[in-house]
């Protein structure tokens, strides 16, 4: 009876031998290595692509047509008319509230967040219409970054007269965009 587990060895061998194949040279490790590199460098693209800002339309180069800006520039204008709707519902409940009144607080609170939520509706309106006017989408973003300063001057504090100059200001903007609608 062998001695060996899996039976007799063939003559000439040593049971504990390797086959000459593998002691003769080591097992080749380059093409783990050139998969790994092309693992990494796959991983570094894929992250550039993620975080890689998407471009924009440039709406310069867009044409629209005659009906497109005139359904665009009437979009702007019903966002504008319910904005200054809201505007003289809030004057009129300011006017019922005087200084001193406890409610006065709250209406001028109020007043914060329509000067913000019109300045955001109109801005989103706008972003829904790239056909609109390039004189009514100017005079429309200058109109919201105003009402928000007005805000964070009115938050910081800002003397009341100053604050007024800068109302005075929205007022010659928006009315040309409310007439020409």
């Amino acid at each position: 009876m062998s001695n060996h587990p899996y039976g007799m060895v063939p003559p000439g061998q040593q049971p504990w031998a390797q086959p000459s194949s593998l002691t003769s040279r080591g097992t080749s490790r380059w093409p783990v290595s050139v998969v790994g590199a092309l693992a990494v460098l796959a991983l570094a693209i894929a992250v550039v692509a993620l975080f890689r800002p998407s471009p924009s339309p440039n709406t310069d180069l867009l044409t629209y047509s005659a009906d497109q800006i005139e359904n665009a520039n009437q979009e702007m204008c019903d966002a504008h008319k319910k904005v200054s709707d809201t505007f003289a519902i809030n004057d009129k409940r300011a006017a019922a509230y005087p200084p001193g009144d406890p409610n006065y607080l709250i209406v001028g609170l109020n007043s914060r967040i329509l000067l913000l939520t019109g300045a955001d509706y109109l801005l989103f309106v706008l972003d829904q219409n790239p056909a609109t006017s390039k004189d009514m989408a100017e005079g429309t973003r200058r109109l919201a970054s105003m009402w928000m300063n007005i805000v964070l001057d009115q938050i910081a504090d800002t003397p009341l007269e100053d604050i007024n100059k800068s109302f005075d200001q929205t007022k010659d903007i928006w009315k040309p965009i409310l007439d020409g609608c």
